[in-house]
């Protein structure tokens, strides 16, 4: 129990802490919007189980797709672009990873 309030303690303090600099730059909203986006992105990656679990997702298109959104809109606010190119850049990753997801979904499961 005390190790998982330390990790959800330290995911919320880095989340805050990716925020706070990006907000410098950048509108208060889309600052605000990277707070649970990375969030998402470091539980899952806050465990060795939820790493391979997370992996499970490139065969779940719509996971996946919300995956690539909320890592380019963090990655791209991180390098201080403007809000609606951040999301348009991001709309387009959605899509091309749920393409790809569906790729990777249709010849992954041939032999089931």
């Amino acid at each position: 129990m005390a190790k998982t309030v330390v990790k959800a303690v330290i995911i919320a303090s880095i989340s805050a802490s990716i925020a706070l600099l990006i907000s410098q730059d950048t509108s208060t909203f889309q600052s605000a919007l990277t707070v649970p986006m990375t969030a998402w992105i470091l539980y899952q990656f806050s465990g060795y189980e939820r790493i391979w679990k997370s992996l499970g997702n490139f065969q779940n298109p719509v996971l996946f797709s919300i995956n690539g959104f909320f890592a380019t809109f963090t990655y791209y606010s991180w390098k201080q672009t403007p809000f609606w190119n951040t999301f348009y850049i991001s709309l387009g990753a959605f899509l091309v990873a749920g393409a790809v997801s569906l790729l990777i979904f249709k010849y992954w499961t041939i032999g089931d």
